[in-house]
């Protein structure tokens, strides 16, 4: 679900576009396809329907490029599971045929035996990630070697490419041949292929790295998380309930980081109060509140302390992580 994606409202919109765009092409190709069918005497399989997006995710580290990849997965996985009624009464449809034929019931049946032996229900799709550092060759003409096995793999699936700012934010023979490569090879199972590129910077600095982002017509850019996310990723991270000033302490921290964060790369916010960071705070204060209470006796303590985060756990979390 979208919800899963604190904040970043642009995001969700170019998202939410991009899944209706693409339901209304699988409906448009569901209905070519029946109308195919119904030209045709003997039983027709039923449309099934692949997502393969190419999407290029920008963002800062930590405002949620990972999460905006699992999201295209999970709609990939959606749409796969879509038609799952008309490829299951299909299938039946065969085992009956057949079951007739072995009787001696049923006339010899003109569909082929092969689309028997079809999975009667929608295929997983798989996800292959891997960072762009190690599509980068020791030496030239390794590049083949290394990445045409990961993009086979990936096929009729989803292949993640972390960090792409490695191969295109600088220049040289290597780069050079580790995107062109990759290019050929995406183009060659682009028919049957779903690719995520994600990074920091949309700078290119080679001829080669453009032609190879030229392959990635959406582009969804993230931006860094404001006082409010702060908030919401915090609660959802704890395990705990956390205190109203605790979190308010949380918001003032990435109020006070916004504010230094002017003219200054890489911005002190997307070091100092991304998403992993407030991940981290969370932890850290679970682990002051279990010291805290641990110095008590225990069954003094009620049950809401016991489950709550203080405003004085985060505080030294906080200053502990910024340190850190």
């Amino acid at each position: 679900s979208l919800k899963s994606l604190v904040g970043q409202p642009d995001a969700k919109m170019k998202l939410r576009q991009m899944f209706a765009m693409e339901q209304v092409r699988a409906e448009r190709k569901r209905r070519e396809h029946k109308a195919m069918g119904a030209e045709r005497k003997t039983p027709f399989p039923p449309y099934e329907h692949q997502m393969l997006p190419k999407v290029r995710v920008v963002g800062p580290p930590g405002s949620g490029k990972s999460t905006v990849t699992y999201l295209i997965h999970d709609e990939m996985t959606r749409v796969s599971y879509a038609y799952a009624e008309d490829v299951r009464r299909y299938h039946e449809e065969l085992r009956k045929e057949r079951e007739k034929e072995r009787s001696g019931e049923g006339t010899p049946s003109r569909i082929p035996v092969a689309d028997v032996s079809r999975a009667d229900t929608p295929r997983s799709i798989p996800s292959t990630v891997v960072p762009a550092a190690q599509l980068l060759g020791r030496h030239i003409g390794e590049a083949q070697q290394l990445i045409q096995p990961v993009v086979e793999r990936a096929e009729r699936g989803l292949l993640v490419i972390e960090d792409i700012d490695f191969l295109t934010g600088m220049d040289d023979p290597f780069r050079r041949e580790a995107l062109t490569v990759l290019a050929d090879e995406i183009r060659l199972l682009s028919h049957n292929l779903a690719v995520c590129v994600t990074g920091y910077s949309p700078t290119v600095k080679s001829a080669a790295a453009k032609d190879f982002m030229g392959l990635f017509p959406v582009t969804v850019e993230l931006c860094s998380i404001t006082a409010e996310d702060a908030r919401e990723l915090a609660t959802r991270f704890a395990s705990e309930t956390i205190e109203p000033r605790a979190l308010d302490a949380i918001a003032e921290h990435v109020r006070e980081l916004e504010k230094r964060s002017a003219g200054v790369t890489p911005s002190l916010i997307d070091v100092l109060g991304n998403a992993r960071f407030i991940r981290s705070v969370v932890e850290y204060a679970s682990v002051q509140m279990t010291r805290r209470l641990s110095s008590r006796d225990l069954s003094t303590v009620t049950d809401e302390e016991l489950n709550t985060l203080t405003v004085e756990d985060v505080v030294i979390a906080l200053k502990a992580r910024t340190h850190t």
